[in-house]
């Protein structure tokens, strides 16, 4: 199966209400600001696509690819020394040049 678009997303979303505004209730938008999505914007916003994926199945991956990557590779926490496991599959530069990544690291500079 292909992955949809955005908007194919987004109106699988809408598929699971009778109406705009009952999905906008759902949401805690206006139904103006649901119908905005679907005809203008073309997608979800991004702050919405977690909640989406609870209330209706669709994956967030689907919704929003470009904050929620299908595709994403995971180093347990064992195989880099860590005594605690890691945050999901977020790895830092510092901690991927550690353990053999060959792509450059800037120094870390600490924030006041």
């Amino acid at each position: 199966m292909q992955r949809p678009t955005r908007y194919e997303a987004l109106l699988q979303v809408r598929s699971h209400y009778r109406t705009d505004a009952a999905m906008a209730a759902d949401f805690g938008v206006s139904q103006p600001t649901v119908w905005r999505w679907i005809n203008q914007s073309k997608q979800l916003p991004a702050e919405k696509a977690l909640l989406a994926e609870k209330l209706t199945g669709v994956p967030r991956h689907w919704l929003r690819p470009d904050i929620y990557p299908a595709e994403t590779v995971a180093i347990p926490a064992s195989t880099m020394g860590e005594e605690t496991p890691l945050c999901g599959s977020i790895l830092t530069a510092r901690m991927l040049a550690k353990h053999g990544n060959t792509h450059a690291v800037l120094p870390r500079k600490d924030v006041a």
